[in-house]
């Protein structure tokens, strides 16, 4: 598994998204959206699960709605 991840190491950066900046978030959702993707799952790592979804529901879910509605 650890040879696995080394050889993606130059384009892992590229496959997730790690960023406290929400236009930066909207931007990153925005293809999938206008491919046609209505359900999409996002993953927070970390301790406290709940707050991180409540945040992004507070910080990027309503600025989808408002954008792609």
């Amino acid at each position: 598994m650890e040879r696995l991840a080394q050889g993606v190491e130059d384009v892992a950066h590229r496959r997730w998204l790690v960023s406290d900046d929400v236009d930066e978030h909207i931007e990153q959702i925005r293809p999938y959206v206008e491919w046609g993707f209505r359900h999409l799952v996002f993953h927070f790592p970390g301790d406290d699960q709940e707050a991180a979804i409540a945040r992004y529901g507070e910080l990027i879910l309503p600025r989808l709605r408002e954008r792609f509605g």
